[in-house]
């Protein structure tokens, strides 16, 4: 199912600025469904990279049931958010993105739990590295291929503090 048209055009981001904010978001919601039909969301710490989500797990859990009955998933990022009590609203900005996810395995697991070290704790590589070695074979790292993906802003108040403005 495609991402429904956004109501406010003018609130869209281009591409390019969404992947800004998925770059540089710290953690996302991972939205499942269960084989009863119930939504799950859980917030899961992850790295973009080579154009797709990657996120590391327990090898059981809510989250990985949901996944191994329906791949399909959303996840949602929000890099900014001010409350704007004046004019009761809120700026931001935001991605959302559907995608189907999956377990990876071998080289591709080892890279991305490699991507997801540097990108949280760059300053430990040699830790990271033994740590990696050691949970190998009992962490599963899952990787959501995009399908759609749609950023959204509203940046009426401060709008050098967003991460778009930032990067250039």
């Amino acid at each position: 199912m495609p991402i429904p048209p956004m109501r406010r055009k003018e609130r869209q981001l281009e591409l390019s600025s969404a992947q800004i904010i998925l770059s540089a978001g710290e953690y996302g919601v991972l939205s499942t469904v269960d084989n009863d039909g119930q939504p799950y969301g859980v917030p899961v710490n992850y790295v973009y990279y080579n154009d797709a989500i990657y996120f590391h797990s327990a090898g059981h859990g809510h989250k990985i049931t949901n996944l191994k009955d329906n791949p399909r998933v959303s996840f949602c990022v929000v890099a900014y958010s001010l409350v704007v009590p004046d004019s009761f609203s809120s700026d931001y900005e935001s991605v959302i993105l559907f995608g189907r996810a999956e377990e990876i395995f071998g080289e591709d697991k080892l890279e991305a739990l490699h991507a997801i070290a540097d990108r949280f704790s760059p300053q430990n590589k040699d830790k990271g590295n033994k740590m990696i070695i050691r949970l190998f074979n009992s962490t599963k790292v899952i990787k959501i291929t995009i399908d759609e993906l749609m950023g959204k802003a509203r940046r009426e108040v401060i709008q050098e503090t967003s991460v778009d403005q930032t990067q250039g």
